[in-house]
């Protein structure tokens, strides 16, 4: 039942997968958004001018890659345009980009690099300039100064609104991708969980533990890139620095986890690209440090090496393919599958980044990785399921390697075992107790083997029963049982042996034979004892004294009885 509920629940997951694609690529996005802006709201990306050489060029449309060649500042000019109430807001987002904002010439917003350490760039912001009644008609000016010349000079949208009206609008925009965010933070967690709680024969389950990791540094790689994320944090200094800071630590996870994923008997390759990524981040932090260059303008080392790690993971993948084995072929098929899949939507990123300038840098790996998660988990679980029957068999093999078939309680095995695990500074704790059944070979021969069985589970009930409190019980072998007691004295054991007696007494009252069990037990003695099968001897030799006596007064009962019976 538990398999099926948890193959549904992927399934649900992938038809979900299914329908935020279809909303993200879709041309119904951008009617869901226009539906959900409210009344107040208005887009501002029309009829604005960039100034190029000293003269105003029309741009037809915002966001827009504008290209001034040799111009440190791009200059771009509006007039205000008329808007419902009186307390509205400006808001466009920059990215590495120092601002001032004027209105009819007057300085009203600024934007520099105060809070960077090496002063270089105010970082990825949300711009909110307040405007009033008296602004609608006044001409805007705005100057952008990119932090680094060669950085693709893109001018993102402009809207006019309430606080409320923006926030909502970015939700909108953002909310596929953040929910594709925190799904695969959610599944990189559980992964992470399972990593450290599903041992392998050499510990920690590493394959799932670095996925974990993966997962989750990419999805908060990913979440930063977000504008309603920027919204909620408002803090251009984070958001400047968290995606080179987790571009610096992702390739670890990712590489460590396809090393796991895909053996081979070379890792040259793999350990290579650990190296030179180590390399990498310790090369970028020192000239951070020294004020050489900051992760921006260094940003292009890591990236080189982590382009170099996901070869490294296809190449890996290719040559482990012949020797890997699966314990189905369709899995290892579908495993390879998707592993290239992820491969590939990284590539597809990589390749958009340096030639396209996306808003969304992460659109082909977020969705890449949340299908291969997807898939990933369902597999896994299937798998697991699988363990867990061959774990439950192999408990149960277990189980009936340390317990007697017949009586049910533990065997000579299980007493050797639990024997040799006690702690030679705890063995004066311990008292052992040996016990043989009286009669057994009578039973057989007078009432057939299926009554001496009897008498020997009934015997194994009362033994276990009577000394269950102070330790375990066993069945040594056909009469002889025997029991490994811990911290009992010498009245708690008198009162185990009377009760023992006195359950003897009664189901031979209800049977057709007597219930007859031999006695004998000794407490560890260090002065004679060099362990603990010494004492299992003292107690075997007192424990046939007892059944020489009880045989001595059966045969006088015996003799007494046909007395008796002759003079009658």
């Amino acid at each position: 039942m538990a398999k099926r509920l948890n193959q549904v629940y992927y399934f649900i997951l992938f038809l979900s997968f299914l329908f935020l694609c279809w909303i993200q690529f879709s041309k119904q996005s951008s009617e869901i958004l226009a539906m959900l802006d409210g009344d107040n709201f208005q887009p501002f990306n029309s009829s604005w001018m960039v100034e190029k050489d000293g003269v105003f060029t029309q741009i037809d449309q915002l966001p827009e890659i504008v290209s001034t060649p040799g111009q440190r500042e791009i200059v771009l000019i509006n007039t205000i345009p008329n808007y419902q109430t009186q307390d509205m807001i400006l808001s466009f987002r920059t990215f590495h980009q120092a601002l001032k904002v004027y209105i009819d010439d007057y300085l009203v917003y600024k934007l520099d690099a105060s809070r960077d350490p090496l002063k270089k760039t105010p970082g990825n912001a949300w711009n909110m300039l307040r405007l009033d009644a008296n602004d609608q008609g006044k001409a805007i000016e705005i100057h952008f100064f990119p932090a680094y010349p060669n950085q693709v000079r893109r001018i993102n949208e402009f809207f006019i609104g309430n606080r409320l009206d923006i926030v909502r609008h970015e939700a909108a925009a953002s909310a596929i991708p953040f929910i594709t965010c925190v799904i695969i933070l959610v599944i990189g967690i559980i992964d992470v969980f399972q990593g450290l709680t599903l041992k392998t024969a050499n510990g920690i389950n590493q394959r799932f533990l670095f996925l974990g990791l993966f997962s989750i540094v990419f999805a908060i790689l990913s979440a930063t890139e977000r504008s309603i994320t920027m919204l909620m944090f408002k803090d251009s200094f984070l958001f400047s620095y968290v995606p080179y800071i987790g571009q610096l630590v992702i390739p670890f996870p990712m590489i460590i986890y396809f090393r796991e994923s895909f053996p081979n008997r070379k890792n040259t390759l793999i350990d290579s690209a650990l190296i030179l990524n180590l390399s990498a981040c310790l090369i970028e932090i020192l000239l951070f440090f020294f004020g050489i260059a900051d992760f921006h303008e260094s940003g292009l080392i890591v990236q080189s090496v982590f382009l170099y790690a996901v070869l490294v993971a296809a190449i890996q993948m290719i040559r482990s393919f012949q020797i890997q084995e699966f314990s189905k072929s369709h899995r290892k098929w579908l495993y390879y599958s998707i592993s290239i899949l992820l491969v590939f939507s990284i590539l597809i990123d990589i390749f958009r980044a340096y030639t396209q300038a996306p808003d969304d840098f992460s659109l082909a790996t977020r969705f890449g990785l949340m299908l291969f998660l997807m898939i990933l988990g369902f597999e896994t679980e299937a798998e697991n399921q699988l363990l867990m029957e061959k774990g439950i068999q192999m408990e149960m093999v277990k189980q009936m390697a340390y317990r007697d078939i017949l009586t049910g309680i533990r065997n000579r095995m299980a007493f050797k075992e639990d024997l040799e695990s006690i702690d030679q500074n705890d063995f004066q704790n311990y008292r052992l107790v040996m016990m043989d059944l009286n009669g057994l070979k009578n039973v057989n021969d007078h009432f057939g083997h299926s009554a001496g069985d009897l008498y020997i589970i009934n015997c194994a009930k009362i033994i276990s029963a009577s000394f269950a409190y102070y330790g375990h019980s066993y069945r040594l072998s056909g009469d002889e049982f025997c029991c490994i007691l811990k911290n009992c004295s010498n009245s708690s054991y008198q009162a185990c042996v009377r009760n023992l007696r006195q359950e003897s007494e009664k189901i031979t009252r209800k049977s057709d034979f007597p219930y007859r069990i031999a006695v004998g037990n000794a407490k560890f003695d260090a002065s004679s004892d060099k362990n603990l099968m010494n004492t299992l001897s003292r107690a075997d030799g007192i424990m046939f004294q007892n059944k020489a006596e009880m045989r001595k007064r059966t045969e006088e009962l015996s003799s007494f009885t046909q007395q008796n019976d002759g003079m009658d």
